[in-house]
């Protein structure tokens, strides 16, 4: 929670968070440190995170469901105050992040969240580009999945253990340029089928599906993304565009 002033909060908004006692009432723009990224927070909620969506989402939330949201953040530590603030309103169990652009001279105390744990992927070369993260809530049992993790691939494979049931989490991302992505991608989920019977895939694959079932074959990444899914009885259920600029609508 943030003051009015702040957050560019209206008073409906303010009476729907203060009535809710589950909310933390802590305002992230004033104990965030004196630097641009303070400066920035007011900007980055107006242009960046829409308060009645995050009402919305935090609506959708139910406590008996499992919860994921992914996100190509494009750099982690320069959107933290972005994520703190999400997850703030919207506490989903696990949130995948792509193109996180991490590096081993990066410390996970930069970009902890309270109340969560966090996975990293990041490219093995030391690159600022690129790489994963989850974040997964520090009460739940998970556990990483050494053996699908691979070097050839930016992926992090993680499992819940609720109530006896498994649920395998994967979070990757496919460069644009990687054209040998899918092959990886194929092999990976062979072994994983044999395996699992309960997964949920999320991440940024630089691939449009919105017109893959056509007959044109302006989006070959698309066909061969949906082609690898669907020869491991795996199915895509977003059907909305996850990228909107002026001009395209990509799904």
């Amino acid at each position: 929670m943030w003051h009015i002033k702040c957050g560019n909060v209206s008073p409906s908004q303010y009476n729907y968070f203060y009535k809710d006692r589950t909310s933390k009432w802590t305002c992230v723009r004033c104990l965030a440190p004196a630097t641009n990224v303070s400066a920035n927070i007011k900007n980055d909620l107006r242009k960046g995170i829409e308060l009645d969506s995050l009402i919305s989402l935090k609506n959708c939330l139910h406590t008996k469901d499992v919860s994921i949201v992914h996100m190509n953040i494009c750099g982690l530590v320069r959107h933290i105050w972005e994520i703190k603030i999400f997850l703030e309103y919207s506490p989903v169990d696990f949130l995948a992040v792509t193109e996180s652009h991490l590096n081993a001279e990066i410390d996970d105390r930069e970009i902890s969240i309270n109340s969560y744990k966090i996975i990293r992927k990041d490219r093995p070369n030391g690159s600022p580009w690129g790489g994963c993260a989850l974040y997964h809530k520090e009460n739940l049992e998970v556990h990483i999945i050494h053996k699908f993790m691979s070097d050839d691939i930016e992926a992090i494979w993680a499992e819940l253990i609720l109530n006896s049931q498994r649920l395998l989490i994967g979070c990757l991302y496919r460069p644009p340029d990687d054209s040998s992505f899918f092959n990886k991608f194929d092999e990976i989920l062979g072994k994983v089928q044999m395996m699992r019977k309960n997964l949920v895939i999320v991440g940024d694959f630089n691939a449009d599906v919105s017109n893959a079932n056509s007959t044109a074959t302006s989006n070959p990444m698309g066909k061969k993304l949906l082609a690898t899914l669907y020869s491991h009885r795996c199915k895509n259920v977003i059907s909305n565009p996850t990228r909107v600029t002026q001009s395209t609508s990509l799904l």
